[in-house]
């Protein structure tokens, strides 16, 4: 057979399973970037982005990459690296010195981190490789998270594939199918104390009250970090200096909003001449001009 034939139909057949590997993790941030820009302009559709958004976010992965994939692909990563995040915000939220924010890592005792994995299968991707760019991820996903959680349930039955960041390769799951309970349910707990003559509480129960707790847990840290001046009024400031979205400066101060609060309130009070400055300085502090 011609090897030439060979290789096109591996190639065709990897198409058809819509297979794709999200290398490096400068294309994740552009993807979330790109993201977060869409829908500060136009919206959402659901908790996804609409058709035309879906368009500019593959154009631009194209243009500063060479990276080619069609809109399925790119809500597939959407969803993952969505969950994923959830994923996350739920480990973060466990009472107990367990999160290291310099590493972005997780402390947990292997028998820890079995019960866990088996709970939401997110959480084992997550314990050998970071949430990449978490600030990016809090601001593109608070809000829908808790309307649109997926992978909290039994493990999903969709096939999974590969996603690699840099040198490791974790697995990325590219159709989820959600089996989380409402999140609305999440702020209804009751918090009274049972009385001692009533029934114990099955272990189905006694499992389903901790996990709205910490979905809570994980809903409070995510409306503690969108607290302050909205990323709207941050980036209108911004598109008033006429710096442009292919400018650096624009893209850093994009990354500085989305890292917390106390950004966007010192970038609301600053002076016309201090904002340039201002950005380098952040920028350089959290890495983001790396």
């Amino acid at each position: 057979m011609d090897p030439s034939n060979t290789t096109q139909n591996q190639s065709n057949e990897t198409q058809k399973k819509g297979k794709v590997y999200w290398r490096g993790e400068l294309i994740t941030k552009t993807f979330l970037e790109t993201c977060i820009e869409e829908v500060t302009a136009n919206g959402r559709l659901g908790s996804s982005l609409k058709p035309h958004s879906w368009v500019k976010v593959g154009d631009i992965l194209k243009k500063t990459h060479g990276f080619e994939v069609d809109a399925r692909q790119m809500r597939n990563r959407y969803d993952y690296l969505r969950n994923r995040y959830v994923a996350w915000c739920q480990l973060k939220s466990k009472t107990g010195n367990h999160y290291n924010p310099v590493t972005n890592s997780f402390n947990f005792t292997e028998e820890e981190w079995d019960q866990l994995c088996k709970r939401n299968k997110y959480v084992e991707t997550l314990k050998s490789t970071p949430l990449c760019y978490p600030e990016l991820c809090t601001h593109l996903y608070d809000g829908i998270a808790a309307t649109g959680v997926s992978g909290w349930g039994p493990s999903s039955k969709r096939r999974r594939i590969v996603d690699a960041n840099d040198e490791k390769e974790i697995p990325d799951i590219e159709e989820i199918q959600s089996n989380a309970p409402n999140a609305q349910s999440a702020f209804n707990i009751d918090t009274e104390e049972t009385p001692k003559k009533r029934n114990k509480a099955s272990p189905k129960l006694a499992k389903i009250t901790e996990f709205e707790n910490e979905m809570t847990s994980a809903l409070k840290l995510m409306v503690q970090a969108n607290s302050g001046p909205s990323l709207k009024e941050c980036k209108e400031k911004l598109n008033n200096l006429g710096w442009g979205a292919t400018n650096p400066l624009h893209k850093m101060a994009l990354g500085i909003f989305c890292e917390s609060a106390k950004y966007r309130e010192q970038w609301i009070l600053l002076e016309e001449n201090e904002n340039a400055d201002w950005v380098k300085m952040v920028s350089t502090k959290l890495g983001l001009n790396a």
